[in-house]
């Protein structure tokens, strides 16, 4: 078998099998030792690739992509620090358990550690990042058919779905010549087939708790309604973190931020009087909500349930964890003496608040007034991607309607990659994002794809000159030192990144600029709003504030 032959058969059946077990589209970003990897990828009649010559985005891009689809995505690039550049998106996929799988190409082992160029060690690269790695060396002349290619696809699709989900990584070494054949079609015979979900087994009995408790259901994967509907019956109150899709409830109760801050500034009281706390998924956004988890006493008896195998037990460490078939385990709960009276308190303290905050909010003008008015706004029909930092959080609190699907990138929380992100999920459904502007400015790069793929999205862009966040923690208290450090003003405007990208583009300062807005257009808009970080503290203390002082006014006794 020659050369070509064999390296053409390589790597079209790699393809073809990623595709036999469920990977359908692949963003690609442009070089030379990819060569064959890219063209088999394009080459193949059911795959939809994508180009993206930043390795970076191209990687959150695929993130997005696995969001709005919830089927696994792979990437490919060249050797050297493009599959560096994957690194941010990867770690990203360990930690929100994304399957995506990241096929790098490398140059022979013969060429590394002699100065060879666009040549590093790229074995392992990834490290504790990935669920699976394995070296391939698709042109080694002792190759003569393609099992050993087949066996390694098949292995890595164990983590493609089930309770070890995650990110895998095939590097790949190629020798030259490059270019596979571009004949043989035939190779692509496979058709798409779902991997069998690994699961645990289903709970023989009960799980049996009584007394006073809480449900917590953090952001999963697998969709918890059915399960809602039977927890609603136990007269436990039900609280969900803002990406958590059964917040459209109207049994669940979602200003927990505000509740737990109100809890944890006036009625700290009320910790030793907790049976039990069920938690399900990832931890929460809200630090006032994990604050109060870990201030629980060690009496309290905290159930974690968990669909993956990797546990996100933070805050604290449970007493019992329960890993797959989540809503199987959910409705295996008993409570006995469930507290009727604390059930029904807890729900009018959510809705004084609600209250509270849809009377007051109109008294601002500061990026929470904005995202409570956005959030009324934008069709019911989209979804919302939110980047770290204030977004999610803003979002979480002045979010009073809870009708829309809320995404974030919360496995590692960083602010990279999220325009990418969310341009990802935009091929698949309908997405205003809102970001802040460092964020932004992180990844502008990002912006390509949307233009070379035609994909419509909103982008609603709060500028406030800098790292809004770090005004509400303690560095703030230290001027000297705050604003160079921390602050980070940048003094920019990004009307010509609109331009550049071919976006349409608004400018706005106050909330009544939103009234000229048209959200539900399909199109590009980045509409920039300009706001002011010491005046957004204050407005956020002053309404919260507020807020405590109408529920310390209740006629309820917790």
């Amino acid at each position: 078998m020659n050369h070509k032959t064999r390296l053409t058969e390589q790597v079209f059946t790699m393809i073809d099998s990623l595709y036999e077990h469920g990977v359908d589209e692949i963003v690609i970003s442009p070089g030379s030792r990819s060569t064959p990897l890219a063209i088999a990828a394009e080459l193949h009649p059911k795959l939809k690739t994508y180009i993206h010559p930043d390795e970076r985005s191209a990687a959150f891009f695929a993130l997005g992509l696995y969001k709005g689809s919830r089927r696994p995505v792979a990437i490919i690039c060249t050797s050297g620090t493009a599959a560096a550049n994957y690194t941010p998106a990867v770690s990203e996929a360990k930690y929100a358990n994304v399957p995506l799988v990241v096929i790098t190409a490398d140059r022979p082992a013969e060429l590394r550690n002699i100065g060879a160029p666009q040549t590093m060690n790229q074995t392992h690269m990834y490290q504790n990042f990935v669920n699976y790695y394995y070296e391939l060396n698709v042109t080694n002349p002792e190759l003569n058919d393609t099992r050993e290619v087949e066996a390694v696809i098949n292995q890595a699709s164990q983590f493609l779905s089930g309770s070890e989900q995650g990110p895998v990584h095939l590097n790949v070494q190629i020798d030259e010549p490059l270019l596979p054949d571009l004949n043989r079609l035939d190779l692509f015979t496979r058709s798409t087939k779902h991997s069998d979900v690994i699961t645990e087994h289903r709970l023989d009995g009960k799980i049996e708790l009584s007394g006073r408790g809480l449900i917590l259901l953090g952001a999963t994967e697998v969709d918890l309604r059915e399960s809602v509907e039977y927890l609603s019956t136990l007269n436990v109150p039900i609280i969900a973190d803002s990406r958590q899709f059964v917040q459209k409830n109207e049994d669940v109760i979602t200003n927990h931020d505000l509740l737990f801050s109100y809890v944890l500034n006036h009625r700290e009281d009320l910790l030793e009087s907790f049976d039990f706390i069920i938690r399900v998924g990832d931890p929460f956004t809200s630090k006032s909500t994990n604050i109060f988890l870990k201030k629980l006493p060690e009496s309290t008896k905290q159930l974690y349930f968990s669909e993956f195998k990797d546990l996100k037990t933070f805050p604290t460490l449970p007493n019992e964890s329960f890993v797959g078939m989540v809503n199987s385990h959910l409705k295996q709960i008993v409570i006995d003496n469930a507290d009727h009276h604390f059930y029904d308190t807890t729900h009018k303290v959510n809705d004084a608040i609600t209250n509270t905050l849809n009377r007051l909010v109109t008294n601002y003008n500061d990026e929470g007034r904005f995202t409570f008015e956005l959030l009324n706004m934008i069709p019911e029909d989209q979804a919302i991607f939110v980047s770290n930092s204030m977004p999610v959080r803003d979002v979480e609190r002045y979010d009073t309607k809870n009708v829309h699907d809320i995404f974030a990138n919360r496995g590692v929380n960083g602010i990279d990659g999220v325009t990418s992100t969310a341009l990802g999920m935009a091929k698949h459904r309908n997405v205003t994002l809102i970001i802040g502007d460092l964020a932004f400015y992180h990844d502008m790069n990002g912006l390509l794809i949307s233009k070379l793929e035609d994909i419509n999205i909103n982008i609603i862009l709060f500028n406030n000159n800098g790292g809004g966040i770090f005004n509400f923690l303690p560095q703030y208290s230290e001027p000297s030192v705050f604003e160079r450090l921390f602050g980070t003003p940048m003094n920019m405007s990004f009307e010509h990144a609109a331009q550049l990208y071919q976006f349409d583009y608004s400018r706005i300062k106050d909330v009544d600029g939103l009234e000229h807005l048209d959200l539900s257009k399909p199109g590009r808009l980045i509409v920039e709003i300009i706001t002011d970080r010491t005046m957004n503290l204050e407005s956020h203390q002053s309404l919260k504030e507020k807020i405590f002082e109408a529920v310390s006014q209740l006629d309820v006794e917790l």
